[in-house]
């Protein structure tokens, strides 16, 4: 973010939520620590991107499920498992650090990819909630054992 921000400047700010704690720094960064799950509106009614740059092999991640079903566009690493569900709704990058620099600037530098993403979330009908994903889970591992006896 430092490099987006030496680029950018204030049009530019980093929003981290989560495990840390609340802290604002000059160059555009707030920590804003935990959260209540009530406050996820609010967060995202803020938020004009998430970014999930994991830099290592995850799960599915809920948080990117969140931000679409609010509407906001993502940018996820190749390494985050709910990239199955972005189509046209964000954009999987690899982990490498300036890849990564050049779709943000890209984005910072031309808003209205994010207005067609939003467009391309509004359009789409999110079925997922835990409930859901917990049965299709249930359901692929019970297809994989059933696989497996036949081997």
């Amino acid at each position: 973010f430092k490099i987006i921000y030496k680029r950018y400047g204030e049009k530019v700010e980093l929003n981290i939520y989560g495990n840390v704690i609340p802290q604002k720094y000059k160059d555009g960064i707030t920590l804003y620590g935990k959260y209540n799950y009530n406050d996820l509106e609010a967060i995202f009614r803020n938020t004009d991107l998430l970014i999930v740059p994991s830099i290592w092999k995850e799960t599915f991640g809920f948080i990117t499920l969140e931000a679409l079903s609010h509407g906001v566009p993502v940018i996820v690493t190749e390494n985050v498992g709910s990239k199955d569900i972005i189509e046209d709704c964000g954009i999987i990058s690899s982990t490498n650090l300036n890849k990564l620099v050049e779709i943000i600037s890209e984005i910072v530098e031309n808003r209205e990819i994010l207005k067609i993403m939003n467009k391309n979330i509004l359009k789409r009908d999110f079925c997922y909630d835990m409930n859901i994903h917990s049965k299709d889970i249930e359901d692929i591992y019970s297809y994989l054992i059933s696989r497996k006896n036949k081997f």
